[in-house]
């Protein structure tokens, strides 16, 4: 689906076009080959990196073609029906006269900050600039939601259950995934700061420096939640190991403690003549030898703890 939209100084309202104008930004996701190729011969885009929009592995780069600026980038997004948190490519691609935007699923985001009174599709390089804050923002606050997890799963380590674990490790792999994001896009932010490839006024330069800081502060939170997941997993591991061992200790005492008793009693329930088995007081005799047998036990294993 390909949708065009367009905010002029002029009027603060945020219009829905029905085709392209000078000055309007597109937005562009789950497309089909006859779209891409659309959009291709449409605004001599590159069609291969178009498709690699579209790819769910694709990793944060920027290119130039033609005196066109393609910016990769990657997007978090949580669904609200299973709280599952994820990371999507989009494609920011910024020409004379348009700002486009390609992804698999529809970036909401995007569209939120149109409305805002302070963002125009006529300013392409302040919406691109507001488009990549935005994004640091949006895994702003979801490594706030994990690092409050995090928080919980480190106060309440011995009330863990399986299905914690399984969060804390899928929040490593999520972590990781947040920083093979970020750390790249480090670098582009670096590249656009020098002004060679983007032109950038006052505002523009301290607004990449307002996103620098963010982004490092950001990798920082990253590497810090695995950090502590990391010693999360450690301290379960050792908390696990010491129960299991206590565990053991009792099951070993146990089997320790009644194995002369139950010699005792094999030995007596033998189909043949052993000595006194025909006095009738020997099965008391018997039974006290094996219960003072069992408190000695006791006796030794506690002195000994």
């Amino acid at each position: 689906m390909i949708n065009y939209y367009q905010k002029m100084l002029k009027s603060s309202k945020l219009r829905k076009l029905k085709d392209f104008r000078v000055g309007s930004a597109i937005i562009a996701f789950d497309l089909q080959e006859e779209e891409l190729k659309l959009l291709s011969s449409k605004f001599s885009l590159d069609y291969g990196l178009l498709n690699d929009a579209l790819d769910p592995y694709e990793a944060p780069r920027m290119e130039i073609k033609k005196g066109l600026i393609y910016i990769f980038a990657r997007f978090p997004k949580q669904k609200k029906s299973t709280d599952q948190i994820f990371t999507n490519p989009i494609l920011l691609v910024m020409g004379q006269d348009f700002l486009l935007s390609v992804s698999q699923e529809e970036p909401l985001f995007i569209k939120n900050l149109l409305k805002k009174n302070e963002c125009f599709t006529t300013q392409r390089t302040k919406l691109l600039l507001e488009i990549i804050n935005q994004t640091e923002y949006l895994y702003n606050n979801l490594l706030t939601t994990i690092h409050k997890k995090i928080n919980y799963f480190s106060f309440n380590i011995e009330k863990l259950k399986d299905k914690d674990v399984y969060s804390f490790l899928n929040f490593e792999i999520l972590l990781n995934e947040f920083l093979n994001a970020l750390i790249p896009f480090r670098h582009i932010l670096e590249t656009m700061r020098q002004g060679k490839i983007i032109e950038l006024y006052e505002d523009d330069k301290e607004l990449i420096d307002d996103i620098k800081l963010l982004n490092e502060q950001l990798i920082e939170r990253a590497k810090s939640g695995l950090s502590n997941l990391v010693n999360i997993r450690k301290s379960y591991e050792v908390i696990t190991t010491n129960k299991l061992n206590k565990t053991m200790k009792i099951l070993t005492t146990i089997t320790v403690v009644l194995t002369l008793p139950t010699m005792i009693s094999s030995f007596y329930g033998m189909n043949v003549h052993l000595p006194y088995a025909d006095k009738p007081w020997i099965f008391g005799v018997l039974m006290g030898i094996m219960i003072l047998s069992i408190i000695i036990f006791l006796i030794i294993f506690r002195r000994n703890k």
